[in-house]
């Protein structure tokens, strides 16, 4: 009821009220992809609701975004550069920011499942144009690969990751991880082309000189001379 807000509390009410009084039964809240507000909403009833939420639901929403944070490479209005999905319940509602070399989005939610023990289950895409990875990190046109860390606080819950690139989109997937406060980087890399080993030169293998003989003599005296380039010894004549 009103009448028991705190000031933060009633700072939320003036800002986001718009529906019947909070004493008639009113539920209100930030919006939630606004993590400036919906952050802090969350973190102040997590320990109250002992961080498991009441109930669940589902819903689609779709917005668009041309903000582009930390880089030209995002700054093209003129086509979709990337769709993120996630199931927060809070999330970051601009592109992801470029910060670091890694593309930073960050999600919030409460950690239970209404049973107070099954955690919830986090996921989060991102479908990105190449050339836009590509201008991002001045990659060339060989495949480029990605990975996904998940930076928050409390656990560290192992999330499946599935990256890919086809058809000019890459796409990244992480999913099981649970919540609190989490950003997810997402960095891209490319393998370094190996070096192309420069022929070994080819060295002539000495070839042994051929030796001849010959026959020399020096009246009724002959010798025979075996040698490479053979030559008669003083006074004796080739035969």
């Amino acid at each position: 009821k009103i009448s028991s807000f705190n000031d933060q509390e009633k700072v939320w009410y003036e800002n986001f009220g718009s529906m019947p009084a909070a004493d008639f039964g009113r539920a209100t809240g930030p919006q939630a992809g606004n993590p400036e507000s919906s952050f802090p909403f969350i973190d102040l009833y997590r320990t109250r609701v002992k961080d498991t939420a009441v109930g669940t639901n589902t819903f689609w929403n779709y917005t668009t975004t041309s903000w582009g944070n930390g880089s030209n490479c995002l700054q093209d209005k003129s086509k979709v550069l990337g769709i993120v999905t996630t199931n927060a319940l809070a999330y970051d509602g601009s592109s992801p920011s470029f910060e670091n070399q890694t593309l930073n989005y960050r999600v919030s939610g409460l950690h239970f499942m209404p049973d107070g023990v099954t955690p919830v289950q986090g996921s989060y895409n991102l479908v990105m144009r190449s050339d836009v990875g590509r201008c991002l990190y001045g990659f060339t046109n060989a495949p480029v690969q990605a990975t996904i860390s998940i930076v928050g606080a409390g656990d560290s819950p192992i999330a499946t990751v599935i990256t890919g690139e086809k058809n000019g989109w890459l796409s990244l997937s992480a999913n099981g991880f649970t919540f609190s406060e989490k950003t997810l980087q997402v960095k891209f890399s490319q393998d370094v082309p190996a070096p192309v080993a420069s022929p070994a030169p080819v060295v002539a293998k000495p070839v042994a000189a051929k030796k001849t003989s010959i026959t020399c003599v020096k009246g009724k005296t002959s010798k025979k001379i075996t040698a490479v380039n053979p030559k008669c010894p003083t006074g004796y004549k080739k035969k």
